[in-house]
Parts: structure tokens; C-alpha cells; sequence
């Protein structure tokens, strides 16, 4: 039997192709259309852009590059920087990592620019936050675990500025497995136990899921065998709630594993 863990966390943004998503993509489309303003225009498209970005990552970079250029023509650095990280987002979602790295260096480098200028200015930290993350995801997928921890130390610095508790959640999680590809474990469990304490208080159960069954591989791979089932049969529970079904399957076979090795 193999070890089920549960991978990063690729929060670019938090809509999932629901329903609601849909039309305000629709919507968005529709003023695209109506608006003849370019200053507008690009709004409209980073807008569409991030919106995009999970279920139709070539639509949402089609968006992003249609930002850049008209950014470009309007000589607007604060628009061509949202627009480099919006197609750094979209790669990211295609797996494009390299690509994804080369556009969110770009727009980084003019976002310190921004924000040294302007350093309370709301949408400019709001997208240094995001860069950042999405380097640190994409330097991780490269193998560059180093620069990974970097660009999410500078991200969870940003979050906590800005007070958005679930991105903070979030990055302390990909931490927690960054870490753990280091092989440093102390740092790992007490990444994962923020993130957990943080995802608790938010109620945001998908998460607490996949932090209680990774922290019980953890204690799993330091034979401590009753730790291990212990969070394991909580993330389990937790499943069930969400009727996850592959979560389920998943913790009952790393279940198995360790009610194997306990003997």
C-alpha cells in the first residue's frame, strides 16, 4: 500500500467554477463588449482573468496578455504589473511553471517599484501578496524548495498585513509541505498546526481535512502510531461530513497502513 498525502495548495482564487462564477464571467464578457474606455477595458479583463483562471486557464491568460498589451499602449506600470501576475497565474493553473516564474518576476519588479512610491495603496499590496504566492508555488514545482519558503514568507508578510486570515491559512499550509520536502520536520508539523488552528477558527473544513490526515502521515512516518490514527480517523470524519469520497478512501487506506505497521 502507498501513502495517500494530500499536495499544495493552489489558492490563485477562490472561485471553483460555481454557478455564480459563471455568470459573472458572462456579465463581465458583456461589459468587455459595451465599454469602448481602455482604462476600462483592462479592468474588465483582469477582472475575467482571475475569474477564469481555475476552470479555463488558456481563456484567462488570453485575458491577461489582451491586459498587458493595451497596459502597454496606455503607458500604465500598475496595470502592465496586475496583468504580469495575472498571466503568472494562468500558467501556474496550466503548469507552466517556468513561464508562470518569468511573469510574476516581471510584475514583482515593478510592483516594489509601485509600492515604495505608494506603500498603503490597497490593490498594490493586495498584488504583491499574490505574486509572491504565486512564486513561491511555482519556485516549489521547479524545485527550487529554498526560494519557495522565501516567496511565501514574503507573501504570509503581505496577508497578514492585509488582515486575510484564510490566504495566511493557506500559506502556512504550503509551508508545512515546502518544509517537508526539506526534510525539515519540526518546522513542517508546526507549519501544518498554524495552518490547522487557523482553518478551525475559519471553519473551513476541505482544509482541516487534508491538515489533520498530513499531520497523521507525519506522526506516521515517526512511528508514533496512535498520534497518527488519531488525526487520520479525524480527517476521516471530516470527509464524511463533506462526503468526499476520495478523501474517504484515501484515509481509510492510510488507516490501514498504520493499523498494518502498529501489528
Amino acid at each position: 500500500m502507498r501513502l495517500c498525502f494530500f499536495t499544495i495548495v493552489l489558492f490563485l482564487n477562490t472561485l471553483n467554477g460555481q454557478s455564480s462564477d459563471i455568470k459573472d464571467a458572462d456579465r463581465l464578457r458583456r461589459d468587455l463588449n459595451a465599454v469602448s474606455d481602455r482604462n476600462q477595458k483592462v479592468r474588465i479583463l483582469l477582472e475575467l482573468s482571475e475569474i477564469l483562471e481555475t476552470d479555463s486557464p488558456q481563456a484567462a491568460l488570453k485575458c491577461a496578455l489582451t491586459a498587458k498589451e493595451l497596459s502597454v499602449n496606455l503607458n500604465n506600470p500598475v496595470y502592465l504589473a496586475f496583468s504580469f501576475v495575472k498571466t503568472g497565474n494562468a500558467f501556474l493553473s496550466m503548469n507552466a511553471f517556468r513561464e508562470s516564474k518569468t511573469n510574476l518576476d516581471k510584475g514583482l519588479e515593478i510592483l516594489k517599484k509601485l509600492n515604495s512610491r505608494e506603500p498603503n495603496r490597497d490593490d498594490i499590496n493586495r498584488s504583491l501578496a499574490e505574486a509572491y504566492n504565486g512564486l513561491g508555488l511555482a519556485e516549489y514545482y521547479l524545485g527550487a524548495f529554498d526560494r519557495s519558503v522565501i516567496a511565501y514568507q514574503d507573501a504570509l508578510r503581505k496577508y497578514n498585513s492585509l488582515n486575510d486570515k484564510q490566504k495566511v491559512a493557506n500559506i502556512y499550509q504550503n509551508l508545512g509541505l515546502v518544509h517537508s520536502d526539506l526534510k525539515n520536520a519540526d518546522l513542517s508539523l508546526e507549519y501544518y498546526f498554524k495552518s490547522l488552528e487557523l482553518n478551525k477558527k475559519l471553519n473551513h473544513k476541505t482544509n482541516i481535512a487534508g491538515l489533520t490526515q498530513n499531520i497523521g502521515l507525519f506522526y506516521y512516518g515517526n512511528k508514533d502510531y496512535q498520534k497518527a490514527s488519531s488525526y487520520i480517523n479525524e480527517s476521516l470524519e471530516t470527509y464524511k461530513e463533506l462526503d468526499d469520497k476520495e478523501g474517504i478512501a484515501s484515509s481509510f487506506s492510510n488507516l490501514g497502513l498504520v493499523f498494518q505497521s502498529k501489528g
